[in-house]
């Protein structure tokens, strides 16, 4: 598992779901790989888990989500900061940031 985070300063827990969460889930959901999405959008931060199935090479995953964020950055609006991911706290301590 891996945790996402994108910041979004000011914006209403509304306006993260809808301007960040929501595309970000979509996008997480086209990973091969990807097994599940779990989000959750509060004021100025947009959160989602993204679940692999199991098997997958975790190193290739972190990549692939990595490369799927940074692809397509430029589909969400520009106050939201770079994201930030990690692998979930029961894996390893690897994070990209």
């Amino acid at each position: 598992m891996m945790d996402v985070f994108v910041q979004m300063p000011g914006a209403s827990a509304k306006e993260v779901e809808e301007r960040v969460t929501i595309p970000m889930e979509k996008k997480l959901m086209e990973i091969p790989g990807v097994e599940y999405v779990y989000s959750i959008s509060s004021p100025g931060l947009g959160f989602a888990i993204v679940r692999f199935k199991v098997g997958e090479d975790e190193e290739k995953s972190i990549v692939k989500l990595y490369n799927k964020m940074y692809a397509n950055f430029d589909l969400i609006p520009p106050a939201p900061r770079h994201p930030s991911s990690s692998p979930a706290p029961s894996t390893t301590c690897r994070s990209l940031r």
